[in-house]
This record gives C-alpha cells, sequence and structure tokens, in this order.
C-alpha cells in the first residue's frame, strides 16, 4: 500500500486504470479475459472480481461474495490509496511512514497473500 502512496504517479495511474476498467465493464465492453484461466482453465485468485464489484455496487452482498470473496478488501485497499494519494505532499510522507511501520509490524501482505493463495486453491478444488 506505501509504494503505491509514495510513488504517486503509480497511485494515481493505478486508480485511473481501474476506474476506467470499471466504468468499461459497467456498461458490458469487455476488455481483456483472464489469460491465467485461458491458459490453465483454473481461476486465478482475481477471478470474478469485476463481478463481484458490479454486484456490490447493485447492493448484492452474497453475490458478490460469491464471484470473489476479496472484492470489499481490495476496495478498501484502493480507497486507502486514493485518500492517500490525493492528500498534500507533507502529510502524505507521514502516512506512508506510519503506514509503511504498521505494515512492517503486522506483516499484513504476507499474511493476506498466504490467505490468497489458500482460498485460490480451495477455489480450484471445485474445478476438478
Amino acid at each position: 500500500m506505501t509504494a503505491f502512496i509514495r510513488d504517486v504517479r503509480l497511485g494515481r495511474g493505478m486508480l485511473v486504470g481501474g476506474i476506467l476498467y470499471g466504468i468499461f465493464s459497467y456498461f458490458g465492453i469487455p476488455l481483456m479475459r483472464c489469460p491465467f484461466k485461458a491458459v490453465t482453465g483454473l481461476p486465478c485468485p482475481g477471478c470474478g472480481m469485476t463481478r463481484s464489484a458490479l454486484a456490490l455496487m447493485h447492493g448484492n452482498f452474497a453475490q458478490s461474495l460469491k464471484y470473489n470473496a476479496f472484492t470489499g478488501v481490495l476496495l478498501v485497499f484502493w480507497l486507502i490509496v486514493a485518500i492517500g494519494v490525493t492528500i498534500p505532499k507533507i502529510h502524505r510522507d507521514k502516512k506512508v511512514h506510519s503506514l509503511g511501520k504498521w505494515e512492517q509490524a503486522t506483516r499484513w501482505p504476507l499474511w493476506f497473500g498466504i490467505i490468497v493463495i489458500i482460498y485460490t486453491l480451495t477455489r480450484w478444488v471445485g474445478f476438478c
């Protein structure tokens, strides 16, 4: 998270790209298929996330969780990044420092990665 806030151009670029992808998806304009699923036939950790986000926008929380359980978590992540890249530089530097310390103390990126791997493997069981 801190990398996207520290490098404002990267954070804003990722946010704009995600917003554009969301707009196209909302209007039913497909941009790309999942290359991992195309090659392996198995869902990647992000498969279903677009449908999940669309279900969230329509207030269908159960359907959103069914498509992908991590959409809400990633939306909160990107909301924090959006706030981080819009605040003035002096405040942003302080937030980056405190967020960096929090990330090191909690090691949340590592734990989140492990949970995503377990989640993905359990999804694959249903496809075999």
